[in-house]
């Protein structure tokens, strides 16, 4: 926990080393600004790496990204349904080409077949050692299946 009580960090230990990496506090706080992210930097030195989320648009300052001590990985977005779908990019056009040539899609209706993605997931945490670090169990799954 930071000194300030505003942020949990999740930490989980690297294989085979005495080392930990952690995972912010995301979806119960996002990093609004350099000063956050200043915060994480300094309490947290003990960590490898620290993966944060940024609220939408704000990326880390140059002065950050050039000493090291943050790199952006990828553009969160906020989805609003409000607004019309927006045209995929050439990337995902080429990305959604390829998996339609490797797999089948099909919409699932029925609630039981909605929740095999329980045993999906718990077989993707055994596959990648997750463990209880991402811990969702199937009354989150059911919530978001109907």
């Amino acid at each position: 926990m930071h000194a300030s009580g505003n942020f949990g960090v999740l930490q989980r230990p690297i294989a085979d080393t005495y080392y930990r990496d952690g995972l912010g506090p995301w979806p119960y706080r996002c990093i609004d600004d350099a000063s956050d992210l200043e915060m994480l930097v300094n309490d947290f030195q003990h960590l490898v790496t620290l993966t944060v989320v940024t609220q939408p648009g704000w990326s880390p300052p140059e002065s950050m990204t050039s000493t090291g001590q943050a790199r952006y990985l990828k553009a969160h977005f906020a989805y609003d349904p409000d607004l019309p779908v927006p045209a995929f990019s050439k990337r995902s056009r080429a990305r959604l080409s390829h998996a339609e040539a490797r797999g089948w899609f099909e919409t699932v209706e029925a609630p039981e077949q909605r929740m095999e993605i329980c045993e999906l997931y718990e077989g993707l945490k055994a596959r990648r050692n997750f463990g209880q670090f991402f811990a969702m169990r199937p009354s989150h799954f059911k919530s978001i299946s109907n």
